[in-house]
């Protein structure tokens, strides 16, 4: 029955890619070598064309190397091409912390892999347990709707919106994952580091997780859940902000966003906010949680919007400053 849940999540994730390329994002973990073995399952009736990718983080000393030369003898001995890399992802991108640098050094691996052979889409194992988790992460953080929603199904990739990222097993328990790599007698290799709770992820794991289950048993589908209904409003507010804006009430250009005073201050409270973010998202990347600028710093722009004096000023943070007018609102880098 766990297998079933494996192989129908997958037919119903990759039915609408039939004919396409597929690069599969592969660490030599349960999920991910999971995900490749039930991805060639679906290769002949889908028309897929698989491709292996795995990254040496340059983290783990040796291991990560052999953990990439084990996924490489895998995928031959399955019949798929496997691309491989090696970086430092310590040292990868300034300012960010060890567990973001090797995620943002993985996306990029992969969204370069996927343009070398032509694919347009990349898939990789997150599933019901990680997405719990990264709930959890972003609400301790003091994420909003936006970071509420966490992982999604599918959507872009991380800094490279020309690739498509899919999730096949987001709703699909660690348990079921297990089971299947039993079922198909899968040898995964074992990254000793995933038991390190000095690393937030595996504190999340290890720690806060079982101690909510103690509460509810359930905690991870209700998480789940959370998910998925602050991603279904998420975007409903999305959609609505975008009806507002063809209106013409802001000017998004490279280095600043202007916005009509009066016009944010007629918004509901939600849509107002959301305009703030979406000017500072347009302007400063965001970071894992969606996030440009604080929750406190989005509730201060628009009190300053609706009460502050012509030529106040607000620090919004990531290098951007609120400048307003008597009829204008500026943000700018």
């Amino acid at each position: 029955m766990a297998a079933g849940t494996v192989r129908m999540a997958m037919r119903r994730a990759l039915a609408l890619r039939a004919g396409t390329t597929l690069v599969i994002g592969v660490s030599g973990g349960v999920d991910s070598l999971v995900l490749l073995h039930a991805a060639i399952a679906l290769r002949d009736s889908l028309h897929l064309t698989v491709i292996a990718a795995t990254l040496d983080h340059g983290l783990r000393a040796d291991v990560g190397a052999a953990d990439a030369a084990y996924v490489e003898q895998i995928a031959h001995a399955w019949g798929v091409l496997c691309v491989r890399g090696a970086l430092d992802a310590a040292r990868y991108r300034e300012g960010l912390g060890v567990e973001a640098a090797a995620r943002a050094a993985r996306y990029d691996f992969l969204a370069d892999a996927a343009r070398q052979h032509q694919a347009s889409v990349v898939a990789v194992g997150h599933h019901a347990d990680d997405q719990a988790e990264t709930v959890l992460a972003h609400l301790v953080r003091g994420a909003g709707l936006i970071g509420l929603a966490s992982m999604r199904a599918e959507s872009s990739m991380p800094g490279h919106a020309d690739v498509r990222l899919l999730r096949p097993l987001l709703d699909v328990r660690r348990a079921d994952i297990e089971s299947y790599a039993q079922a198909h007698v899968l040898v995964p290799r074992e990254d000793a580091s995933n038991a390190d709770i000095t690393y937030t992820r595996n504190r999340i794991r290890h720690v806060m997780l079982p101690l909510l289950a103690s509460f509810n048993t359930q905690i991870v589908p209700a998480l789940v859940r959370l998910a998925d209904n602050a991603a279904v409003e998420s975007d409903f507010i999305e959609s609505a902000l975008d009806g507002v804006l063809d209106t013409g009430i802001a000017q998004f250009a490279e280095t600043r966003v202007t916005i009509e005073r009066r016009a944010l201050c007629a918004l509901a409270p939600a849509l107002a906010r959301r305009l703030i973010v979406r000017a500072a998202a347009h302007l400063a990347p965001s970071d894992d949680s969606g996030i440009t600028v604080t929750h406190e710093r989005v509730l201060a722009a628009v009190e300053q919007a609706r009460d502050g004096d012509n030529g106040a000023m607000l620090d919004m943070g990531h290098g951007l400053h609120l400048h307003i007018t008597h009829t204008r609102i500026i943000m700018q880098k």
